[in-house]
């Protein structure tokens, strides 16, 4: 149950990480909101240069996580 856990919240941040970006993407292409954003500005690139260092270490978080528990520990978690 805890090796689960903590994939899950790793999942949780990666798409955070992503549904925040991609809002950001729709609102410069479209709005969101009633508000269209500049996709240039200080504040702009940095933000999002933040946020897809989070979702590229989240990714990698997970592929190392799933890549330490192999199938018979993970038969083992699960009581099986």
């Amino acid at each position: 149950m805890v090796a689960r856990d903590h994939v899950a919240w790793l999942v949780a941040g990666l798409l955070y990480a992503t549904g925040t970006l991609a809002a950001f993407f729709l609102s410069v292409a479209v709005g969101l909101f009633g508000f269209q954003e500049r996709l240039r500005g200080p504040w702009q690139e940095r933000a999002g240069a933040v946020e897809a260092l989070a979702a590229l270490v989240l990714v990698g978080l997970i592929a190392a996580r799933s890549r330490r528990v192999t199938p018979t520990v993970r038969s083992r978690l699960q009581g099986t």
